[in-house]
Formats: C-alpha cells, structure tokens, sequence
C-alpha cells in the first residue's frame, strides 16, 4: 500500500543541510536513504502498530509526525543553516546541529517506536530486528556504526538503562563521526527523548473510540488524557506550556470515568493521573536539559485547566501552574499540589460542583 506522507519542515532542513555539509551527490543519496526508510515503515510496521495493541495511544505515522514537528521546534533555532554557523555561539552550549546530526535524528524518530509491533513491553530494545530488514548492512564500518548511533539513540527514549536505573542517556555515545562529521548521539538522544515526551495530544487518540468506551479500564486513562492535553514548545518564552480541557457531567447526566464526558464524581482519579504526567514532563525537560545544552532555554513547565459543561467554560479561580528550575535553597522540590493548594482535587471538585449547579440552574 501506498502511505501519503507530508514532508515537515525538519526533513526539507534536513535535505538542505546533508546538501550543504556533504554536497549534493552525497547528500542527496543519504536523504534518500533516510526516505526510503521512511517509505517501508510507514507501508509496512507504522500502521501496523494499531493492530497489533490497539488499546495502545497512537504511535504511528501521525505520531512519528508529531515528533518530527517537535524536534523542529525544539532545536529550529540552533541548526546550522550556513556555511561556518557550526561554529560556538553564546548561549548554545557547542556548535549548532549538523546535516548528518539532523538525519540521525530523524531516522532515530522513524524507528524509535517499531518494537511495539513485536509488543510494548521493552519495544525500545526491539529496534534492531526492524532496522536490519529496513537497512541491511553492507558490512562497511560506516554502516555499523550509523546503525549503533540510531539504536542506541532510540533505546534511551524511554525504560531502563544498563545499571537498571532510569538514567538512560548516561549509555549514549557523546561523539561519534559519520560521513567524516562529527555527530554528537547522547545530546541527539535528549532531544528525540523529550520530543517524544511531549507528542501529546488528541492526535493520539479516538475520541469516538473513548465516547463508546471502547478502551479498557488500563488503558482509559492514557487516552482521555491524551484526548484534553494540548501541548505548546514555547522556545522564545524558555517554558513548556500544558493546556486541558476537560468536559464534565452532573451525577446522573450520562457521564462516564470510561468516556470522554467525566462525572464530577470521578474526576478525582483523572486529575491524579494529569498532575503525574505534568510532574513527569517536567523531570524529562530538567533530565533532557542537563545532556543537551541546546534545550538549555526551557527552564519551565506550566499547566492550566479549562473545564467544560453544556458547553461552557466553568469558571474557577485557578492560575495556571508553574514548575520551574529555580530552586530555593532549603526548599523541597514540588509536585503540582505543593506549588498551589488550589489543584488539591477534593477543593478543584468541590469548586466546580458549585459552579456547575449554578450553571445548570440558568439553562
């Protein structure tokens, strides 16, 4: 079958910048390279994914698209677009990204999630089955060691490293050279991790798929949050803002924990779940942060809720949360509720309810 692709933006700066770091024979045969890989995936393991785990969120080409996206607003800024702007500039922490860099990362984006196909569990350590058939090596060094970068690269976006801790960047080559440039895979490895982190959105998700309670209990939970969360890479601003919006039910209007209209009785395990994801965002901005001094501009993750019912916004006295990297000395670090007591679900509940009987009074 035949998979209509729209080329994002990273991989037409992508093209230009193998053109310009290799020249053009060479530079254009490794971005075909990068697109005859991304053909056969996306005809042939991609979509297939959703079959295979359907109560999984989405980690197809939509998915893969997303993560393109990020990456470029990430790092749009910090790509070396001219001859000599690889050299240091002030605040980058090292020269800009590279052409070659710029197709490791975008291959690693290709293939970091195949393994769900044979199953989810330790799929990031599957990736090589995948990448044999999609890439058979020659049996030149160059071969070996594009194919120990991206491997390596896409094990360390998520599971445990080789010590079992959590620390998996600490594994990833800090140099490597392909194509006699020099390519940095620990600092390429931060970037994919937290562009995949943040890949959130109802583009992961069915919404009919959750209004007919179609997803199980353990997965129900991954996919409304999905389904509320918009996601915004504010580079200029240094922060990461989280947008939610949340439609809610009276007890005994039809709501469901299951579907995508929540009682209020049950948005407590909801929101439990939210502050976790946003607490867990946060470490992967902070971890990714430390291994890539090109990220080193988001120094915050802010969070606001919007809640709906009939279709309008309840209104609550709820300022948006902030988790930031300032640090007073003494000082614990905080989880969503220790920022502001407001976010405390049993006051957030209490607050809408009141809110949302005056509303249905009025209509």
């Amino acid at each position: 079958m035949s998979y209509i692709w729209e080329t994002t933006r990273i991989e037409e700066i992508m093209r230009a910048g193998l053109i310009r770091d290799l020249g053009k024979s060479q530079g254009e045969g490794r971005f075909g390279a990068y697109t005859t890989a991304r053909k056969y995936l996306l005809e042939n393991v991609l979509d297939e994914i959703k079959k295979l785990q359907p109560q999984l969120t989405d980690h197809g080409p939509r998915h893969i698209q997303n993560v393109l996206k990020n990456v470029h607003e990430l790092v749009a800024d910090v790509i070396a677009k001219r001859k000599g702007a690889e050299k240091k500039r002030p605040g980058l922490g090292g020269r800009a990204l590279n052409g070659v860099e710029l197709y490791v990362l975008g291959a690693s984006a290709l293939f970091h999630d195949v393994g769900n196909i044979f199953d989810r569990k330790e799929h990031q350590r599957q990736v090589s089955k995948i990448y044999d058939l999609v890439k058979p090596s020659s049996g030149g060094h160059q071969d070996r060691e594009e194919k120990k970068i991206i491997v390596d690269i896409c094990q360390a976006h998520c599971g445990k490293a080789l010590d079992g801790s959590q620390n998996t960047l600490r594994f990833v080559d800090e140099r490597s050279k392909l194509d006699g440039q020099e390519v940095r895979p620990q600092l390429l490895a931060a970037v994919l991790r937290f562009a995949d982190e943040l890949a959130e959105g109802e583009q992961r998700t069915s919404h009919y798929m959750i209004q007919q309670h179609n997803y199980s209990h353990d997965s129900i939970l991954f996919h409304q949050y999905a389904d509320c969360s918009n996601v915004d890479i504010d580079r200029q601003g240094g922060r990461i803002r989280l947008t939610f919006h949340i439609s809610l039910a009276c007890e005994g209007e039809g709501g469901t924990r299951d579907g995508s209209i929540i009682p209020i009785t049950g948005l407590e395990e909801l929101l439990k779940f939210i502050y976790r994801r946003i607490e867990k965002l946060n470490q992967e901005r902070q971890y990714a942060r430390h291994y890539c001094p090109l990220l080193g501009q988001f120094k915050e993750t802010s969070a606001s809720f919007n809640f709906w019912y009939r279709e309008r916004q309840v209104p609550l006295d709820l300022s948006a949360v902030v988790l930031s990297d300032l640090v007073v000395p003494g000082d614990p670090l905080k989880t969503v509720i220790q920022s502001d007591s407001r976010y405390d679900p049993s006051a957030v509940i209490s607050e809408l309810s009141q809110a949302m009987k005056k509303i249905k009074s009025e209509t």
